[in-house]
């Protein structure tokens, strides 16, 4: 994805690692008071040269070094992720 990994808890997406180096917690609209609140940006990128965000908030740098911190984010994140709907299935292409 875009240069990076994709970070998953039994099954559920809750965090990716940009190319950048960057690690971005997942969020929803239940959750993004909080991340506004601690003043985690929004995953951004370029799309044909418009920008364009995901449900993706910049981790913030206590988590780097304070295990509770990663944690209480985390599981946020993973909150979030648990609450996403499914992704459909892609049909397989015939060539």
């Amino acid at each position: 994805m875009m240069g990076g990994a994709t970070l998953y808890c039994d099954g559920v997406v809750f965090a990716i690692q940009a190319g950048d180096g960057g690690l971005w917690f997942k969020s929803d609209a239940q959750s993004d008071a909080t991340w506004d609140e601690a003043g985690c940006d929004r995953f951004t990128y370029d799309r044909d040269g418009t920008p364009a965000t995901m449900n993706y908030r910049r981790a913030p740098d206590a988590v780097f070094d304070d295990e509770e911190e990663f944690r209480r984010w985390a599981e946020l994140a993973l909150e979030a992720g648990r609450r996403a709907p499914a992704k459909k299935k892609r049909a397989a292409r015939l060539s």
